[in-house]
């Protein structure tokens, strides 16, 4: 095993400079920027954390290779990675992000994308505690009142299938 940790070479955050990753033609680049500047600056070195985040915007801006809805989703990760928690200094790069994107990119449109991960987020939690509904109803089914796989599914209004592992999960218990 030691062999192996020592015979892979793992990329490093730091073996480019800050000018070489803004060079790069990857939108990667930008998130080792980002990995960077998280590793060097503590939570009271904010007007640093401002200049990454403009030069990032900035070169996102000039590449032209994105819609705004990749970039605002780019800029959501980037504001959970380095945090801007200076009130004042959120304003100076929200100013700067309108005028760099002509309006069409804003704090509002970082709001919507966090809006639409957190409905994504709630969907698949919805989604996964019906299907947990749905497996413990079968469960019942099954074990209670001795249902076959047919009448479970008509039941339960889900795939024979789907009765079919429940009660394979059941025998495996």
């Amino acid at each position: 095993m030691d062999e192996y940790r020592t015979s892979r070479n793992p990329a490093q955050i730091f073996n480019h400079t800050e000018e070489e990753l803004l060079d790069m033609d990857n939108p990667f680049a930008l998130v080792i920027i980002a990995a960077q500047q998280e590793a060097i600056y503590d939570d009271e070195v904010q007007d640093g954390l401002l200049n990454t985040r403009m030069k990032i915007a900035r070169a996102l801006a000039a590449s032209k290779k994105f819609d705004y809805e990749k970039i605002g989703a780019f800029l959501y990760f980037m504001d959970q990675l380095i945090p801007l928690t200076d009130k004042k200094l959120k304003c100076i790069f929200d100013q700067e992000l309108t005028t760099l994107f002509e309006g069409n990119i804003t704090m509002g449109i970082m709001e919507a994308v966090r809006e639409q991960i957190l409905d994504e987020g709630i969907e698949k939690g919805i989604e996964k505690g019906e299907a947990r509904k749905n497996h413990t109803f079968v469960e019942n089914l099954i074990v209670k009142l001795g249902l076959s796989d047919e009448q479970a599914a008509d039941v339960a209004e889900v795939t024979v299938d789907f009765v079919a592992k429940v009660r394979e999960e059941l025998k495996n218990k």
